[in-house]
């Protein structure tokens, strides 16, 4: 079988499921990929559940998906399923334990957990509002790629948000 069917959907820029066109036989297939041993297979069958798309909408279904691809070690996986936890799209709201997933996607190396992670302390919706935090999350997720952190980071050393003030430290990290 192989796994050309799923490199129609996958978008690898992105590291995202294009679910939008999936029907019911390709649900099949992301479940084979799953048995055959592939992390995307079951965390694809999440977005499918999550979304209700090719399969009836079911939080609690995507949230099993995602942390088997998880445990196997699949960084977009640990994201989604922290934004669950934090969301509580099944009913069970656990706002640490998203913050300890989103923590483990970083660890996996995902670039926009950290900034999912820098958010959170900016916003303080979730989580305490917290400068110092924010600061180092925006310092990780620039570390792991993240031009959209990199623009965060220039923007706060320009307005002195979690660092001192400094334009010429801003026109740098803009300059990167």
């Amino acid at each position: 079988m192989g796994l050309n069917w799923l490199k129609k959907f996958w978008d690898a820029k992105e590291n995202r499921c294009d679910v939008s066109t999936v029907a019911a036989a390709e649900i099949e297939r992301f479940r084979n990929a799953y048995e055959d041993g592939e992390a995307k297979g079951a965390y694809n069958l999440g977005v499918c559940c999550l979304n209700g798309q090719g399969v009836e909408r079911d939080p609690a279904e995507a949230r099993r998906w995602f942390k088997k691809a998880v445990e196997m070690g699949f960084a977009p996986a640990a994201l989604a399923l922290g934004k669950i936890c934090l969301n509580g799209d099944d009913g069970e709201r656990d706002v640490e334990k998203g913050i300890q997933l989103f923590e483990q996607a970083v660890e996996m190396g995902s670039a926009e957990a950290a900034f999912e992670l820098s958010e959170l302390y900016y916003r303080g919706d979730v989580v305490p509002a917290d400068d110092e935090a924010m600061i180092r999350w925006l310092r990780k997720a620039v570390e792991l790629g993240s031009a959209v952190a990199m623009f965060n980071l220039s923007a706060n050393y320009e307005l002195g948000r979690g660092v001192e003030r400094d334009r010429d430290e801003a026109v740098r990290w803009l300059r990167k």
